[in-house]
């Protein structure tokens, strides 16, 4: 009796061990796509602008729209091959060191074990994701006197909390179009959502009205975008 009592709980945590290993690669699954879908969004964008244009010194607002990605700094799809290099050398590093078993079965085991707890492993979520890369393709509808309609595209790289790109594009006055080169600093917000969330990006860039004539209009103007994260 007693040594049934005694065997029964050894059988119990042998089969949760089993099960939390059995289940433990599709654990990872879910973990790296819940992380995904933080690092990376995806939608429609729409916003709204106000500057100055130097020349010819008069005031410059309008909405946008549009398209783009952003991706962040956040453990994903993107950076598993990393994660999961990063893991095994360090966990090599430690057996070459003598601290831990180097039987090949031992190794393979803790090695897949480490490997997939890492990859479980979601760091805080945090209103200002530092950001990675963003491409977003916007158009622009002047409002007031001179109007207009401008489309660009827009590249940009984190640097720590911001991102600085090159945006260029073709403005639409009258029946001119002018080629518009530009530059740009943001600054992105993710306050809500869990995985799929939207992005608020403030931004300030610098343009240069190219035309046929001598004069180089340069634009300085500042901004607020909203991107709806849907796929």
């Amino acid at each position: 009796m007693t040594r049934a009592v005694l065997v029964v709980p050894v059988v119990v945590l042998s089969l949760a061990a089993t099960e939390a290993r059995a289940n433990a690669p599709v654990d990872a699954a879910i973990s790296v796509a819940h992380q995904t879908r933080r690092a990376i969004a995806i939608g429609p964008h729409v916003g709204g602008y106000g500057g100055y244009a130097l020349e010819p010194g008069a005031g410059v607002q309008g909405v946008t729209f549009g398209i783009g990605v952003y991706v962040f700094r956040r453990p994903s799809v993107l950076t598993l091959r990393e994660t999961v290099s990063a893991e095994i050398e360090r966990q090599v590093k430690q057996r070459l060191s003598g601290d831990a078993s180097l039987d090949p079965a031992t190794v393979r085991t803790e090695v897949t074990a480490a490997v997939l707890e890492e990859i479980k492993r979601e760091p805080p979520r945090r209103t200002l994701e530092p950001p990675r890369w963003s491409l977003l393709l916007e158009g622009a509808v002047g409002l007031g006197n001179d109007g207009g309609f401008a489309i660009r595209a827009l590249g940009s790289r984190g640097f720590g909390p911001i991102s600085a790109g090159l945006a260029l594009g073709a403005q639409f006055v009258d029946d001119e179009v002018r080629f518009v080169p530009g530059v740009e600093l943001d600054l992105r917000l993710t306050p809500i959502g869990a995985y799929r969330t939207p992005v608020f990006a403030l931004y300030t860039r610098g343009e240069l009205a190219l035309t046929d004539d001598d004069a180089v209009p340069i634009t300085l103007l500042g901004g607020v975008r909203v991107m709806l994260d849907v796929l």
